[in-house]
């Protein structure tokens, strides 16, 4: 959202922002503040004060001893009175969640009207927020001028640790939200896909990205040793849902047919899963190869990967959920970085398969596909490569092409204002 209110106040665009009160706690990244932003008027709205004295304050002590997220996760061999618990739990989870956003809606079209923020030509609500689109609703409603664009970062009917209940009421809201906008965007098309659902609907495809621009600011370096190869891997493992097994295992093979030795390869991490990536580097002996760098600014994050030969980034492609393009891909388009994409799931064929190959970033290998034992050869022969040229050059060069530049915030947005001018 930063990103498209910096170049779109660059086209022409004059923009007020709302967006919810944070934690006195939160950490806020400065790094993305621009000259942009002093030109916009902004404000942040929060919840009510009874929902913060009676809501908030029960909700905050149930989970002083675990987060939401594991509360809810689902366990295995778990017992029967256990498995209740957790889909009850689940459940008022669910209710929450809908009664904030309703109360946080209620407070932001209330503030709209105190300080008579009335004379627009667009209301643009992101999820994941169900209030930012219920209050866009509201104020487009009563602005009849208005033109609604509701955006999805994430559709709301995410399946993953959900009941059948939340899937069908989210599912409900999602349809009422994209029937009503004047335009549904999203980041990939499989994500537009699974909001759209059957329904024919203006739509757009309007991908994340990354800002060129960032890139003055961020000290790069590249000072990974001659004699070996290196890959980062920097973020969550999501408890091995996220599972890059595979290039421990070509590594292994390489060693084993003694067409390197395990003194040429270095694996580094940065998160709260080194637990987990040691799990599956233990599978194929290569513990001696990891670096744990443990929690990460996103500047040391950055150092991290330039540092490094190749960023291996994960995500998952399934029946359920598709064109999930994680975040970390486009940091290394920014960075022009050399990657190894494994792709999980049921499903092959995937978006960021599709993309990686399109603009020559690196390898992507999918779990589902039907070639992944020849992919697996093609891979160990790429990694292979990749260290022979890296022992004569001293350094792997970029082998990107010029297409990668769509997914400059520059050009994204410059697409949008005309869909925008266009509506």
């Amino acid at each position: 959202m930063v990103k498209l209110v910096k170049y779109l106040v660059r086209e022409g665009f004059e923009i007020t922002v709302i967006s919810p009160e944070l934690h006195s706690s939160s950490k806020i990244d400065k790094s993305s503040e621009c000259v942009e932003l002093q030109q916009i008027k902004r404000y942040t709205v929060s919840q009510s004060n009874w929902f913060n004295q009676f809501l908030l304050k029960r909700r905050n002590n149930a989970m002083s001893k675990d987060s939401a997220s594991n509360l809810i996760k689902s366990k295995k061999n778990k017992s029967f009175s256990s498995t209740i618990k957790i889909w009850i739990t689940r459940l008022i989870h669910l209710m929450y969640t809908l009664i904030r956003n309703m109360d946080w809606s209620r407070q932001v079209t209330l503030f709209i009207g105190d300080n008579n923020l009335e004379n627009y030509d667009f209301v643009l609500s992101s999820y994941p927020s169900l209030g930012a689109h219920w209050a866009s609703r509201r104020f487009a409603k009563q602005n009849k001028e208005v033109k609604w664009i509701a955006d999805f970062r994430d559709p709301v009917n995410y399946e993953m640790n959900s009941t059948w209940v939340g899937f069908f009421v989210y599912s409900f809201l999602q349809r009422r939200i994209v029937r009503k906008a004047n335009l549904v965007i999203s980041i990939s098309k499989g994500v537009l896909n699974k909001v759209l659902g059957r329904g024919e609907f203006a739509n757009a495809l309007v991908y994340n990205g990354y800002d060129s621009e960032d890139i003055p600011h961020i000290t790069t370096t590249n000072t990974t040793n001659q004699s070996l190869l290196s890959f980062s891997y920097v973020g969550s493992l999501y408890g091995g849902e996220r599972n890059i097994e595979v290039v421990f295992e070509v590594i292994r093979s390489l060693i084993k047919k003694q067409s390197a030795t395990i003194n040429q390869f270095r694996f580094e991490y940065a998160g709260a899963e080194f637990k987990v990536l040691e799990q599956m580097a233990s599978k194929y002996k290569l513990e001696s190869v990891l670096v744990n760098h443990g929690f990460v600014t996103r500047e040391q994050s950055i150092k991290i990967q330039t540092s490094t030969d190749f960023v291996v980034v994960a995500t998952w492609n399934t029946e359920k959920d598709q064109g999930i393009l994680s975040g970390k891909i486009f940091e290394c388009f920014m960075l022009k970085k050399p990657v190894i994409v494994v792709i999980n799931g049921d499903l092959a064929g995937s978006e960021l398969k599709e993309i990686v190959d399109d603009i020559s970033a690196g390898f992507a290998i999918e779990d589902a596909s039907h070639e992944f034992v020849e992919d697996k050869y093609k891979l160990e022969e790429f990694i292979l490569a990749s260290l022979s040229k890296k022992l004569v050059m001293g350094e792997l060069k970029s082998s990107y092409n010029k297409k990668v530049e769509q997914f400059d915030y520059s050009n994204i947005v410059s697409d949008l204002s005309l869909i925008l001018t266009n509506i």
